[in-house]
């Protein structure tokens, strides 16, 4: 197993996560809680040399996992997590 590497963005009331594994099977698991918690595991990378990757963090403050979106796409994994409240920025994830 292997770590992707991801990117993070924010607005005062959503987080932007782009995990970045290209090809990523459409079988992938991707759990989010209302505590926080992002879990991904999944098969992906060049055609010729996949490996399975599991990203699993918790985030600083709680987020609303029911109204939080994910889409697989062809080059990345993106995420659009909305914040249980709407406010300052978070310093880090």
């Amino acid at each position: 197993m292997r770590t992707p590497e991801f990117l993070w963005a924010q607005r005062a009331d959503e987080i932007y996560l782009t995990i970045d594994v290209p090809n990523v099977a459409k079988d992938a698991t991707v759990k989010l809680t209302d505590d926080g918690k992002v879990y991904f595991k999944g098969v992906g990378g060049p055609q010729d040399d996949t490996h399975e990757y599991v990203l699993d963090i918790e985030l600083l403050k709680p987020i609303k996992a029911e109204t939080s979106k994910c889409n697989i796409g062809a080059r990345s994994v993106q995420f659009r997590i909305q914040k249980a409240e709407s406010g300052p920025y978070w310093e880090r994830l």
